[in-house]
């Protein structure tokens, strides 16, 4: 069982916002819309698949 803790959703607007993106260009990028973008964010029950696809997106945005 892989265990690894979920972000938040102000965690998940920190990671966006790092990533220097706006929650459009995020929907234009990933297919999923700035509704659930912004549901994740502010805590808003969301899909999860959609939240598991933006974690592996904004990781590809992450600093080295």
């Amino acid at each position: 069982m892989v265990n690894f803790k979920i972000p938040t959703g102000l965690q998940m607007h920190d990671l966006r916002v790092e990533a220097g993106l706006t929650q459009k260009q995020v929907e234009e990028k990933t297919g999923i819309s700035y509704s659930v973008i912004s549901n994740l964010e502010n805590g808003s029950n969301a899909r999860i698949k959609a939240y598991r696809y933006l974690l592996e997106f904004y990781e590809g945005y992450k600093k080295s």
